[in-house]
């Protein structure tokens, strides 16, 4: 029967068959790359947000610490003093509901107290909370009563307030007192606001001037009273991804849960959309005994977007691309029909150059077998080559040291023949290191990685990186080590030179920010732990924009 001219034939059908079945593994492959771009993306703004949350945590916290110093530093206290500090902490941090502190004082002293609240506000007297609205408190052995108080305006309510017989702010101050850190109360509904807020207090302990710190007894003992700052959570956690601008993304929706009063978590923000049925990143951080959990979504995008640009690319490439290789193969076929006859003709011809084509067939075999065999062995040496190589003995001692140690490592071999590592390098037996390393050794385990420094013959220190496996006979019983070794001094140079650079001015030469935090952390950690006082001396040139503006920055910098 004859073929229709247009018939496609079956080398052309497979050709699209498989070029379409191709197209389609590329389009998954690329959308699944696209895919794992995007949650990358993802994952990165995700930790961002939480970075910068906890980041802002921290540096509430750190408001109180600073609060906290002035009573550290100044004995006694003012009224006027706590308002002149606080002031303009509460303009910087307007999340800060206000900044109070607690004084501890026991019954007798209740007339004297109350006379200087009234002082400052005429008709004060000791308050306590009961059903939600504060009252007169009773009389009682102690209280721990709000005694300073900022800003005042607002917050009214609180003033006079005893929070003794509040079992939360209680246990918050004696996890603070027992610990010797901040320490924050779970959500609480605040006194001062008229409308109900998720809010929490960060507390410190103040304590007598010169009383012994050293335990949690003689702390308890010294307490005078503690500061603490109210805190709005929602506006807290507000203003900290606004101040990184990371609000404005449509794309990422997030939602910040802390502790409630009763330990289940209590929603505190909320921004974007909805977050049930969308994947998301969940993490959970610790700031001053507080549970805070953060949930990041990333919002539903369309496939068609500009995201899976790629895949449709290929997907609509791979289809034209794939028609016309099988048009392409359709017309070789129907050429070869046409010259079919002709080949048949000229088979004859063709044998004795077959069998040529045999001989050179076998002649290549010989050449790439002959070339496997160069190329195995050349990846056995490359596998086994370094800057030397080492043996020792089943008493791990050395026996052989090639590669021309002696020349790359400026030793010579007399040092090492007979002995094992760690009587070669000074000091290694009485190290943690080196101890775990001879542990590692006598166990027959191998080694990698192994850093350390020595002495050259001419006195020059210099880092070596050893690698080791463990030679064992045929019957299994171990043979000692044999290993290679790299010189690697001229990272560890490097690395120095970097932490230098990082830690120092480029154009100075002079410690930079960050080792002024290390430093200045270090400093106050040893003035609050010895009690001895800690100054920054801050040096500042006036005017210089001026220079900079009308010399150059070159100018200045010179």
């Amino acid at each position: 029967m004859r073929r229709l001219p247009l018939s496609l034939s079956a080398a052309g059908a497979l050709t699209l068959v498989a070029g379409l079945a191709t197209t389609g593994a590329l389009c998954v492959a690329v959308s699944q790359l696209e895919d794992a771009k995007l949650q990358l993306a993802f994952e990165q703004r995700a930790a961002m947000r939480v970075a910068a949350i906890g980041q802002g945590l921290e540096e509430a916290v750190e408001v109180l610490t600073v609060t906290n110093h002035l009573f550290a530093s100044v004995a006694p206290v003012s009224r006027q003093q706590f308002h002149d500090f606080t002031a303009p902490l509460l303009l910087r941090y307007p999340f800060i509901k206000a900044f109070n502190f607690h004084r501890q004082l026991d019954d007798a002293e209740r007339p004297g107290f109350e006379q200087g609240l009234r002082r400052v506000r005429p008709g004060s007297v000791i308050t306590e909370m009961a059903h939600g609205a504060a009252r007169p408190a009773p009389r009682r052995a102690h209280y721990n009563v709000v005694e300073f108080l900022e800003p005042m305006a607002g917050n009214e309510a609180a003033f006079g307030l005893d929070v003794a017989r509040n079992a939360q702010v209680t246990a918050t101050l004696t996890r603070a007192i027992d610990s010797g850190q901040a320490s924050a109360t779970r959500l609480l509904s605040l006194i001062q606001d008229t409308r109900p807020q998720a809010g929490f207090l960060v507390m410190l302990p103040v304590y007598r001037e010169h009383a012994a710190l050293g335990s949690a007894a003689e702390r308890r003992a010294a307490l005078m009273g503690d500061t603490a700052a109210i805190i709005r959570a929602g506006e807290l956690v507000q203003k900290i991804l606004a101040s990184h601008d990371l609000l404005a993304d449509p794309a990422v929706a997030i939602a910040v849960y802390a502790s409630g009063a009763d330990g289940r978590p209590q929603q505190v923000f909320h921004s974007g959309a909805a977050l049930a049925g969308l994947p998301l990143i969940a993490r959970s951080i610790d700031v001053a005994g507080q549970r805070w959990r953060i949930e990041v979504a990333a919002a539903p995008r369309p496939y068609l977007s500009g995201e899976h640009l790629g895949s449709l690319l290929v997907a609509v490439g791979g289809a034209a691309l794939s028609l016309l290789l099988a048009a392409l193969v359709q017309a070789m076929a129907q050429r070869a029909r046409r010259v079919e006859a002709l080949v048949r003709q000229r088979t004859a011809d063709l044998e004795l150059s077959n069998q040529r084509l045999i001989d050179d067939v076998i002649e290549r075999r010989r050449a790439e077998h002959a070339l496997l065999h160069s190329e195995a062995r050349f990846r056995q040496l490359v596998s086994m080559s370094s800057d030397w190589y080492w043996e020792q003995d089943a008493q791990c001692r050395f026996t052989a040291l090639t590669g021309a140690f002696t020349e790359k490592s400026g030793i010579g071999f007399a040092r090492y023949a007979g002995k094992t590592r760690w009587e070669t390098i000074p000091g290694m037996q009485e190290s943690a290191w080196g101890q775990a390393h001879i542990a590692d050794v006598q166990a027959h385990r191998p080694f990698s990685a192994l850093e350390y420094a020595t002495e050259t013959d001419q006195g020059e220190t210099r880092w070596f990186c050893i690698n080791g496996e463990p030679v064992f006979e045929a019957d299994g019983a171990f043979a000692g080590y044999r290993g290679t070794g790299t010189d690697i001094t001229e990272r560890k140079l490097s690395e120095q030179r970097i932490q230098h650079v990082a830690q120092h001015d480029a154009l100075t030469g002079l410690p930079n920010r960050s080792l002024l935090q290390d430093r200045l952390g270090q400093a106050i950690a040893y003035s609050v732990r010895c009690h001895h006082p800690v100054w920054v001396m801050l040096i500042d040139l006036d005017r210089f924009k001026f220079v900079n503006d009308s010399m150059g920055h070159k100018a200045g910098d010179v």
